[in-house]
């Protein structure tokens, strides 16, 4: 649905005035609208468009309106706020109607949504929704306000006091009687409750007691943890990261152990990204001189790997586009195989159709069809399809969540599948002969690229590409050398390519010797934008980490004191990142180089959802480097976090640079980054 249908729909739903409801019935939805949210909108592909759809039955529904404007939050942030803006113009002093435009505003005039949100406490101080949205921004990194989110947070919980997620935040809170207040609210409500999801929480309440304790105290929360654990394990015995946490805190070495291999046995539950990505890493594909019945055992091994995926997820589009992808690889794959398999690849994907995307799954299907020839006019469509998508690609990201780095990474990958998808269009059309729409989309690259001035040097070369090919296609040899090198100049050196243009050039009658002096070369890299550049290219960061509070996966206490009057290297990571995985034999090494320094150490940051996957995998690669576990922590200084990313603190526990990726290029990766760390920084 597109956003100006979305808006129309919208204002078409809001026909009525929004009735006060506060109190307990404004903290959670009934039954049914709860099943609802958790089916049809929460991590649902169409659960924007779903929403809608419930709205227009329930208009004046506090939740509905709620949910709607946060599906939008990464989808198109602030593309509501016209249509709330219209409604609230008709009720100014409704306190739901300035929740709900200040609402709308957030991630993309995230001040002036503070605005309205401090007007709807006013006309209504117990709208528990409005001091929800307000800790949403306090909470995050680009607005952080210890101070007003606990405020916040305290009015909220007076109003919900058994919504567990309101204390989700504890970490952030610094003023010691807030957190106390906060602390003693959260046992409460967790005392209240007796389902087997209760024991989860308490680790995070067992932290918030332990900082607000004062001297002398310490025994004291052990006595409490004692106390609570034997209601917990009969809550849910098999919660054993929540028994873990206990008896670590308890200091019970044995039971600690226990619980650890009893975590290492429960197998991760994992979504299907998550489970590619982990078989991906888990099984390194053999290397040039293994044997050919190690690499036929590999690719066996893949193959059913990825039949296991589609079969527990039939519905998801990634599960089969990956399938496709990989038994298109397989030599005795026939061509009807792969238009079957195509076909339903296309099947699922437009019965689960995204919004939009930056690399839609049926283009994959486009790009293999092409290549072998099969249904040349289907591929030129779903390419054209896939244009389509990847243009709906917000140009904005939610400003709560992203920076500099993230929003030139989001740019960079946009461009590439975009032109990735007109490179698929202009090539199939081409090969159908058909001239006249292989220029068209040569036209529809060139107007982008005169829209949309960049230092990215893609766009240029896939245009001059598909230029070349075109004249070369029609016997226009002089033509096709000329663009050829223009694609070449910005920075195609595709081994396919160049081989083209040395036939042309000696079916021309041009020499070896001329052809090795044309004028080839590899872009300016200051020229280039990020999509080529370096990965350990180090950016300007200002980020405190006097948050700090956590132990390491060997025990050790973490807090910013730790980084102080110390440079300190910080390589944040998750065992579900490919080049993570890749990095991390490197940051062993350079964590053994820094063994004697006094003045520089290294420490890592997991953002795993569950630590005891990365104490596992930890102890299988013999990585001894300090690894805290600390999601929550990264999240809440980059809420949209991509890694691997290394930051670089001062002595004042204060990151002031950071590179996000891994480099393979370098040749001594260890010893250039402490030479980056040997820098003054600034």
């Amino acid at each position: 649905m597109s956003n100006e249908r979305c808006a129309f729909f919208l204002a078409a739903a809001l026909v009525a005035s929004c009735p006060a409801q506060t109190g307990p019935r404004a903290c959670s939805p009934s039954p049914e609208l709860d099943r609802f949210y958790r089916e049809q909108v929460r991590n649902v592909r169409q659960g924007t468009e779903n929403a809608l759809r419930k709205l227009a039955e329930d208009p004046e529904n506090l939740f509905l309106n709620r949910w709607y404007l946060e599906s939008l939050d990464t989808r198109d942030p602030g593309g509501a706020a016209e249509a709330y803006r219209r409604k609230l113009y008709q009720h100014p002093t409704d306190a739901r109607y300035l929740y709900f435009y200040g609402r709308a505003l957030m991630g993309a005039h995230t001040t002036q949504a503070v605005e309205y949100l401090q007007r709807a406490i006013a006309a209504d101080p117990d709208l528990p929704w409005t001091h929800w949205a307000l800790m949403e921004i306090y909470g995050s990194q680009p607005f952080r306000d210890p101070a007003r989110l606990a405020a916040d947070t305290l009015d909220f919980t007076r109003l919900c006091p058994d919504d567990f997620a309101a204390f989700n935040r504890l970490d952030l809170i610094e003023n010691p009687d807030m957190l106390r207040e906060l602390a003693a609210r959260f046992r409460s409500a967790l005392e209240r409750r007796n389902t087997s999801g209760v024991p989860a929480y308490y680790p995070r309440l067992w932290a918030a007691e332990s900082r607000v304790a004062g001297p002398g105290q310490a025994d004291a929360v052990r006595r409490r943890v004692a106390a609570d654990l034997p209601r917990l394990i009969q809550l849910n015995p098999e919660n054993y990261k929540t028994q873990l946490d206990a008896y670590k805190r308890l200091g019970d070495t044995a039971q600690a152990e226990a619980m650890q291999k009893k975590l290492d046995e429960v197998p991760p539950r994992l979504n299907v990204y998550q489970t590619v990505s982990a078989w991906i890493h888990s099984h390194t594909y053999p290397s040039h001189n293994a044997p050919p019945e190690a690499r036929a055992r590999w690719e066996e091994e893949e193959l059913a790997a990825s039949a296991g995926w589609v079969r527990d997820w039939p519905d998801e589009p990634y599960a089969w586009a990956f399938r496709f992808s990989i038994v298109a690889r397989q030599d005795q794959t026939t061509a009807e195989e792969i238009e079957s398999l195509g076909d339903h690849v296309v099947e699922v994907a437009r019965a689960h159709p995204s919004p939009w995307s930056q690399s839609p799954e049926f283009l994959t299907v486009a790009q293999e069809w092409s290549r072998r020839g099969i249904r040349l006019a289907d591929c030129t469509t779903l390419a054209a399809d896939a244009v389509e998508l990847i243009l709906r690609v917000p140009d904005r990201q939610n400003e709560l969540y992203s920076n500099d780095s993230t929003q030139r990474y989001t740019t960079a990958t946009t461009i590439s599948g975009l032109f990735r998808a007109y490179e698929i269009e202009a090539s199939s059309a081409l090969r159908r002969k058909d001239y006249s729409k292989t220029k068209d989309v040569i036209s529809q690259m060139k107007a982008w690229i005169d829209r949309h001035p960049t230092g990215n040097p893609l766009p240029f070369s896939s245009y001059s590409l598909a230029q070349a090919r075109v004249a070369d296609a029609q016997g226009h040899t002089m033509d096709a050398l000329a663009f050829y090198q223009r694609a070449i100049h910005a920075g195609n050196l595709d081994r396919d390519i160049m081989s083209r243009v040395r036939t042309l050039w000696e079916g021309q009658g041009g020499s070896t010797a001329a052809l090795e002096a044309w004028p080839v070369r590899a872009p300016d890299p200051a020229a280039s934008s990020s999509w080529n550049a370096p990965a350990t290219e180090w950016i300007a960061a200002d980020r405190s980490l006097e948050a700090l509070h956590a132990e390491d996966l060997a025990g050790r206490l973490w807090t910013a004191a730790d980084l102080q009057g110390k440079t300190t290297f910080i390589n944040v990571w998750a065992t579900w990142c490919g080049p993570c995985v890749d990095e991390l034999p490197y940051v062993e090494k350079l964590f053994a180089l820094l063994q004697d320094r006094k003045d520089i150490q290294l420490v890592s940051l997991n953002i795993d959802d569950d630590p005891a996957t990365a104490a596992k995998f930890l102890r299988e690669r013999n990585f001894t480097f300090p690894a805290i576990p600390a999601r929550q922590l990264v999240h809440a200084l980059l809420p949209q976090v991509s890694v691997p990313r290394n930051w670089i603190a001062d002595p004042a526990a204060h990151v002031r640079v950071e590179s996000i990726g891994f480099d393979f290029r370098i040749v001594d990766w260890p010893h250039d980054m402490l030479e980056k760390l040997k820098q003054p920084l600034r």
